[in-house]
C-alpha cells in the first residue's frame, strides 16, 4: 500500500466526544509530524491553533447565491 503524503479532512472532530476528538487531533499531528500534509477545514479556530503550521482564513461571504446563479 502506497504511503499518503496528503490528508484532507473536513470538520474532523465534529460531533465526537472530547476523547474521541483528542484521538483524532493526535493522528492528525503524528501525520504531520511524519513529514505529510494534512489540509483541515474547520469551524474551530481553536483547533486550528492547535494542529496548523500555517492557516489561510476565508472572510465570511457577504451574501449567498442558490446553486447555479453567481452571487452579487
Amino acid at each position: 500500500v502506497e504511503e499518503q503524503h496528503l490528508r484532507l479532512v473536513d470538520e474532523p472532530t465534529s460531533a465526537l466526544d472530547p476523547q474521541s476528538s483528542a484521538l483524532v487531533e493526535e493522528l492528525i499531528k503524528y501525520h504531520t509530524l511524519s513529514g505529510r500534509t494534512a489540509l483541515i477545514v474547520s469551524h474551530d479556530p481553536e483547533q486550528i491553533e492547535r494542529l496548523a503550521h500555517a492557516r489561510l482564513l476565508l472572510p465570511k461571504a457577504s451574501q449567498s447565491a442558490a446553486p447555479g446563479e453567481q452571487a452579487a
